[in-house]
């Protein structure tokens, strides 16, 4: 199965150590130069295993690349050509674009998802929350939930928020049930227009906060 690759998902994989799921996922992953020369400016050293091809239609590329970046308008019509299994990609303006085009798009949350299905890595869980603290990338709450117990690992900040909401836990109870420190915690119950209620504990916590800032 080939994929061709954006810049975007193979900058986080790369950021995040985990770069190497993708060749077990796909048999070749294959980028643009324009994708190469982009990811060259962050990473001094590439894969072995990814494969840098040249597009053929420069001028359909360069249509494309009136609408998204070069990189993902090469991208995009690399896939063509070359009759890509997927193209991974995760900017909202290029999959529309590519969908449009009849391209089978995948991002990198569906990478993480089909490598958990497949076996290659014990844990999703594990390796979105190093996507997420290594390389910056963002997933709304739910999806993350979502995604999660698509794979049979059921999350935990929804099941805490509820124990939270409840008076079954309090603030640093529900945190530690969700793996989560305090404040991305309240974050989570903002994001569900759960108010935050105030206990000894809690109190006493974000005053040790603010006195160590």
């Amino acid at each position: 199965m080939i994929v061709v690759s954006d810049t975007s998902p193979l900058t986080a994989l790369l950021t995040a150590g985990a770069a190497g799921i993708l060749p077990q996922v796909f048999s070749e992953v294959v980028i643009p130069e324009a994708v190469h020369d982009e990811l060259r400016r962050s990473h001094s050293h590439l894969p072995s295993w990814l494969r840098v091809a040249a597009v053929a239609n420069q001028t359909q590329a360069r249509q494309y690349a009136r609408i998204v970046d070069l990189g993902e308008a090469e991208a995009i019509e690399l896939a063509r050509e070359l009759h890509a299994d997927r193209l991974l990609m995760d900017e909202r303006k290029g999959r529309r674009l590519a969908v449009r085009e009849g391209i089978p798009v995948i991002g990198l949350l569906g990478v993480v998802l089909l490598a958990r299905r497949k076996q290659f890595i014990p844990s999703a869980r594990a390796l979105i929350d190093r996507l997420q603290e290594d390389a910056g990338i963002y997933l709304a709450d739910h999806v993350k939930e979502a995604a999660l117990v698509s794979v049979g690992e059921q999350a935990r900040t929804g099941p805490a928020c509820r124990f939270y909401t409840n008076g079954w836990l309090s603030l640093g109870q529900a945190a530690r049930m969700a793996k989560l420190d305090r404040y991305a915690l309240g974050t989570a119950l903002a994001e569900r227009g759960i108010p935050r209620q105030y206990s000894t504990e809690d109190l006493d916590a974000d005053l040790h906060y603010f006195v160590g800032q």
